[in-house]
């Protein structure tokens, strides 16, 4: 063809290298990034960051919203079976205290706390709890993972998954 211009055929073996190279260069950046983050103070801040955990699972079995709305960043989203805001999940644990229902201790298993950097955390445990609604009683486990922030002087939560993994 007339106009069409053809790469010079030295250049193809170089393509699968410099891909090469591309995709080392992205995978060592990540990994960098990756790495938990060490320092003096990350046994304590791990320690609050569980007891906030807990906190946020006891104020969601109790309803208590104004707490709730204290631990969950502006910008919280729970991505679950669906991803809701903060205000979402503020509004769904408020119809929820309408019901007839209460929750049992939580039980929180084989705890993983990793720094990403020295204010931001990810917290990975496996989950048990009972509930009792009406007359019927359910035992609930779960993994369960959580992205906190430590901002305005305390750890708040970014980001809450949690995937079922029995319902007895």
């Amino acid at each position: 063809m007339a106009g069409r211009r053809t790469a010079p055929a030295f250049r193809a073996p170089l393509r699968p290298l410099v891909m090469l190279a591309v995709i080392f260069a992205m995978s060592a950046a990540i990994s960098a990034q990756s790495k938990p983050h060490t320092s003096a103070r990350t046994s304590s801040a791990a320690d609050e960051v569980v007891a906030a955990e807990r906190e946020m699972q006891v104020d969601a079995a109790r309803f208590d919203l104004e707490a709730l709305h204290k631990l969950l960043l502006p910008e919280f989203i729970e991505a679950d079976n669906q991803i809701l805001s903060k205000s979402d999940v503020i509004d769904q644990a408020q119809r929820a205290s309408l019901l007839p229902c209460s929750f049992g201790p939580v039980r929180m298993d084989h705890i993983k706390v990793t720094f990403l950097d020295p204010d931001i955390a990810t917290l990975v445990y496996h989950f048990a709890e009972s509930l009792t609604c009406r007359s019927s009683s359910a035992t609930v486990d779960a993994n369960v993972s959580t992205v906190w922030v430590h901002r305005d002087a305390r750890w708040r939560a970014q980001l809450h998954t949690e995937i079922y993994t029995a319902v007895k």
